[in-house]
């Protein structure tokens, strides 16, 4: 189903049903902004904890990790 259908039959629903999607929608996109946000504040709060870069101590974990 494409959008502009999906939109036709929105428009065809009585206005009560069209709050309920209203308000799922815009819930939704809140709780991702919220994400991202929350996720754009703490990236890269733990640069300089560590002596090593992150990937050079993964590959490090795993070069030992092998037999």
């Amino acid at each position: 189903m494409s959008t502009r259908q999906i939109i036709k039959e929105i428009e065809s629903l009585p206005e009560k049903s069209k709050q309920e999607i209203y308000n799922y929608i815009q819930r939704k996109l809140s709780r991702k902004d919220y994400a991202v946000k929350v996720l754009d504040e703490i990236r890269g709060i733990g640069k300089g904890l560590w002596d090593k870069d992150a990937q050079e101590y993964v590959n490090e974990l795993r070069r030992d990790d092998r037999f």
